[in-house]
């Protein structure tokens, strides 16, 4: 809808709004039904869209993290923990979190 020449320029705008959010709700459905060869899919096609800056990327991280770390790709997981901590926009709670993570990757 977000790029529909149909929908009116309100309903672009809701779409361009609420579609980040639905998705990363979506990779959050997957890991929490331990999908996680979805959720992978889904978070690594995520951050190959979104750059650096992205306001979900600190978040979409540490669910890749997790579900890397649950398939025992520990490598993969400590990789992405490490760029959680990197990011310029996570918060204090989700660096606290990626470290916390990052030990158990060892």
């Amino acid at each position: 809808m977000a790029g529909s020449t149909i929908a009116n320029e309100g309903d672009r705008e809701w779409a361009r709004t609420w579609t980040p959010s639905l998705r990363c709700r979506l990779a959050e459905f997957r890991y929490d039904t331990k999908d996680y060869s979805a959720c992978i899919a889904e978070c690594e096609r995520l951050l190959s869209e979104w750059g650096p800056g992205h306001e979900f990327r600190p978040s979409v991280l540490l669910l890749l993290g997790h579900s890397r770390l649950f398939r025992k790709e520990k490598p993969a997981a400590r990789k992405c923990y490490e760029e959680t901590l990197a990011c310029e926009n996570a918060t204090p709670e989700q660096r606290a979190y990626a470290a916390k993570c990052l030990a158990m990757c060892r």
